[in-house]
């Protein structure tokens, strides 16, 4: 049995001992003093505490996307590297009945999906085409902390599958609908759960009536929101810890700014050598004190009065130290690296924006692991069950599927090639797995090798010394020559 690691600490009246003669044993982080009067323990039910914070937290959060540079830039690296400019891509997995892969019916199902995902048929209002809603959902949940999807039966107007998405304000959920149905059932922050914590349903607001709702069953709607606690019945955006430094540094950043300006304008007061309170009486404004200053302009001093100068020095020497320490603040918090959010590549070398960018890069596939099980697998097999021409046919082998996301350039090309030839030659990986860590789908790219041969042997083209080369067609090459 391993030894149970203990925080020791004597007070400062000297040796402290307790009752019984032994020294206090506890978590220094649970002591109680002066030091620790402004650490507040937050509720133990984390719901509590989202009833207060959603709305203000979330309304912030809205108005710094608007206002904000780094958090609008913040969302948008979500966005790519989450989504990417080809979203994520649908490959079926289904198997014949003697095992092997039903690569007809595996691309018939791919390419209906991708009919279907078409802009004006896949989501209800018909603005959004499937690529869009993955990256709308995306933004929303980093914004908002949660996404509401809800699944609907559509006529055939709409798509010939009868089936269509609709992206919901999760401000719709209202959060203070709250209490217990009488089959047991509680009510919390607008979702139902029952005895397991299961969602049964959730209460939407009705246009502007705070009072009604509506009843939707989770069957029909799918809630989207990364939890940090067991229990936790809603979203909170992934700014939250960011927020407070990103809009004390805009302010600061903006104070810094007017008074550069001022500074530059090189601004100052009049003083009376008798302290009168009159005004600078002049033709334009007579009596009035002058308020503002013009660049270049150079006025005369009245007699009676002198000038005192008011010259800012500011922004000071430190003023980029100062700016460069609170934006890693900030990029540690939002979990992504310094200059992937800022763009400041000035003190990065290849080592350091390797590692940074590798990291990043591990970060965007677990949230893109979180999207495929949250979005996208529950909408392709929603869909699944709707596709028309699967309804007289047995379509459960098309259940298996993946979802491959987007993957990115390597940082040291031909570094990284060479080692994952190294690694499929020794047999630590295969071409289908360095394929998907590419972004690629291993049987697109033989498809299109094989067509590449199929061109280049009609036409008699020999590329290099590989073992992809078209083979030898004498009457071709005859006719070539």
């Amino acid at each position: 049995m391993g030894q149970t690691v203990t925080q020791f600490r004597k007070s400062h009246a000297g040796n402290h001992r307790a009752s019984a003669g032994h020294d206090v044993r506890q978590w220094l982080a649970a002591k109680s003093s002066r030091l620790f009067a402004d650490w507040t323990i937050p509720a133990d039910d984390i719901n509590k505490e989202l009833e207060q914070a959603l709305t203000p937290v979330r309304q912030r959060a809205r108005e710094l996307e608007q206002n904000n540079d780094l958090a609008r830039r913040y969302l948008q690296l979500v966005e790519i590297h989450t989504i990417g400019p080809n979203g994520m891509r649908l490959q079926v997995r289904g198997r014949l009945t003697n095992g092997r892969p039903d690569t007809r019916g595996n691309q018939r199902i791919e390419t209906a999906f991708s009919a279907w995902g078409r802009k004006g048929s896949c989501e209800i209002t018909g603005r959004y085409s499937w690529r869009d809603v993955e990256r709308l959902v995306v933004r929303t949940v980093a914004r908002d902390g949660e996404c509401l999807l809800r699944l609907h039966k559509v006529g055939r107007s709409i798509n010939t599958d009868a089936f269509a998405v609709e992206v919901i304000n999760p401000q719709m959920l209202d959060h203070t609908h709250e209490g217990k149905r009488q089959n047991g059932n509680r009510i919390i922050l607008g979702v139902e759960v029952d005895g397991n914590s299961r969602p049964v349903a959730y209460y939407l607001r009705k246009g502007s009536d705070a009072q009604k709702h509506e009843r939707v069953p989770a069957g029909q709607m799918l809630h989207i929101y990364r939890p940090d606690r067991p229990e936790q019945q809603r979203g909170m955006t992934w700014m939250a810890s960011a927020m407070v430094t990103m809009h004390m540094l805009e302010r600061y950043q903006e104070s810094a700014i007017v008074a550069a300006r001022e500074g530059a304008n090189k601004m100052g007061f009049f003083t009376s050598q008798d302290g009168g309170m009159d005004g600078i009486a002049s033709e334009e404004s007579p009596g009035e004190f002058y308020s503002e200053s013009e660049a270049g302009v150079l006025g005369v001093i009245p007699a009676g009065y002198t000038f005192q100068s008011y010259d800012p020095t500011y922004p000071h020497d430190l003023y980029e130290t100062f700016m460069r320490a609170n934006l890693r603040t900030i990029a540690q918090a939002l979990n992504v690296s310094y200059h992937a959010l800022t763009g400041d590549l000035t003190a990065v070398n290849f080592s350091s924006i390797r590692a940074g960018t590798l990291e990043d890069r591990e970060h965007w596939m677990v949230v893109q692991d979180w999207l495929r099980t949250n979005l996208h697998e529950p909408v392709y097999l929603r869909w699944l069950e709707s596709y028309a021409p699967l309804n007289d046919v047995n379509g459960e082998r098309y259940q298996a599927h993946a979802w491959q996301g987007r993957r990115w350039p390597w940082v040291d090309p031909l570094k990284d090639i060479q080692a994952a030839v190294a690694a499929i030659d020794a047999g630590l990986k295969s071409p289908q797995r360095v394929a998907a860590e590419m972004g690629v789908d291993v049987e697109e790219i033989l498809d299109e090798i094989a067509r590449f041969n199929e061109m280049a042997a009609e036409k008699g083209v020999r590329i290099g010394s590989s073992a992809s080369a078209p083979p030898d067609t004498g009457d071709v090459n005859a006719q070539a020559n």
